[in-house]
C-alpha cells in the first residue's frame, strides 16, 4: 500500500497541509453570501407572484445547501483541515451539520472508520445504502421526502436521549449534539422571520437540504463505486477522483479529488488540486470525466443492479 511519506518529501507536505485561514474565511462568506441571495431572491419573486423564478432560486438555494453536508463542507470541517483553529473548525462544523439535520457526533465516529477500514463490512460509506431506482432518482432530483422525515424524526429523538431506530437510550454527546442542531435551527428561524416575515422562506429552509440533492448524492456515489476489489491496495486504486469545473467542485469543498483526500485527510480541501498536480507528474493518477464515469460505471450501476459496489 503506497502512502503519502513516499510519494512526496516532508518540506512538500507541510506546504500543502498548511491551512489558510483569509482563504478558508473567503471561501465561507462566498458559501453564505450565495445562500442569502438564493433566499432573497426567492423572497422577491413570491412576493412579485413570479412563480417560475421562485421555483428556480429556491432549487438553487437547496442543491447549494445540500453542499453544507457531508458530501462536502462538512466533511473537511470534520477533519478540522480548513482553519488553523481547532474552535472555528468546531464551531463551522457544528453550524454546517445544523444547516443539512445531520447528527455531528455520529458521522465523526463512523468516518474515522472509514478511513481506517475503507471496504471493510461496515463501511456504509463506500458501500453504500441509498436506493437508485427511477422513483428514487426522481426523489432526489426533486425533493428527497424520506429522508426529510427520517432526519427530522431523528434528530427529535436523539434530542430527547433516545437512538431513532431502537428508541434505546443514547451516549450523552450524541443528544447535546441534536440539541444543538434544534436550537440552531430555531435560532436561525427566528432570523429569518425578522428578515423576510415570510413564512414561505422559513419553509424552504426547512425543507432545503433535501432540494434537489441528486448532485451530492451522485458525485459521493462516485468516491468508491466499482472499486471494492482494490481495497487492501490503498487510496490510489479504492478511491477516485473526478474533473469538475471549478464552481462545482468548490460547492463540494473539492472532494471530487478524493484519491488525494483518501491518501492524505490531513491537506485542507483548497490544497487539494496542489496534491492532485503532484500525483499527475508522478504519474500515479490520471483525471477521470465525468462523462466517462456516467457512463461506464454509474449508469450501469442503476440499471444492472448494485452488483459493482463489490466489484
Amino acid at each position: 500500500m503506497t502512502s503519502i511519506a513516499k510519494i512526496i518529501s516532508r518540506e512538500k507536505f507541510i506546504e500543502i497541509t498548511k491551512k489558510n485561514n483569509f482563504l478558508a474565511g473567503i471561501h465561507m462568506l462566498i458559501r453564505t453570501s450565495l445562500l442569502v441571495s438564493c433566499l432573497s431572491l426567492a423572497d422577491y419573486f413570491w412576493n412579485g407572484q413570479m412563480v417560475v423564478l421562485f421555483i428556480i432560486f429556491s432549487y438553487i438555494y437547496g442543491v447549494m445547501i445540500s453542499f453544507i453536508g457531508f458530501a462536502g463542507l462538512a466533511h473537511e470541517l470534520s477533519h478540522s483541515s480548513v482553519f488553523s483553529s481547532k474552535a472555528l473548525n468546531k464551531i463551522f462544523y457544528f453550524l454546517a451539520c445544523a444547516l443539512v439535520v445531520e447528527n455531528h457526533e455520529f458521522f465523526t465516529r463512523n468516518h474515522a472508520y472509514h478511513h481506517k477500514n475503507t471496504f471493510s463490512e461496515n463501511d456504509h460509506e463506500a458501500i453504500g445504502s441509498e436506493e437508485w431506482s427511477k422513483n428514487d432518482f426522481l426523489r432526489y432530483f426533486l425533493i428527497d421526502y424520506t429522508s426529510f422525515v427520517r432526519k427530522y424524526f431523528y434528530t427529535v429523538v436523539n434530542s430527547l436521549g433516545f437512538d431513532g431506530k431502537t428508541l434505546n437510550v443514547i451516549q450523552n454527546k450524541y443528544k447535546k449534539a441534536a440539541l444543538k442542531i434544534v436550537m440552531i435551527n430555531m435560532f436561525i428561524h427566528a432570523i429569518l422571520w425578522m428578515l423576510y416575515n415570510n413564512h414561505v422562506i422559513n419553509l424552504i429552509f426547512i425543507i432545503g437540504p433535501f432540494i434537489g440533492n441528486i448532485f451530492p448524492r451522485y458525485l459521493a456515489r462516485a468516491q468508491h463505486l466499482g472499486l471494492a476489489k482494490y481495497a487492501e491496495k490503498g487510496p490510489l486504486y479504492h478511491s477516485r477522483t473526478l474533473l469538475l469545473p471549478k464552481p462545482l467542485a468548490f460547492l463540494y469543498a473539492n472532494m471530487n479529488y478524493h484519491i488525494e483526500h483518501h491518501l492524505a485527510p490531513s491537506v485542507p480541501y483548497y490544497n487539494l488540486p496542489k496534491l492532485h498536480s503532484h500525483l499527475l507528474e508522478k504519474g500515479l493518477i490520471t483525471g477521470e470525466s465525468n462523462f466517462d464515469y456516467a457512463t461506464r460505471v454509474f449508469l450501469p450501476y442503476i440499471y444492472k443492479g448494485k452488483g459493482l459496489n463489490n466489484a
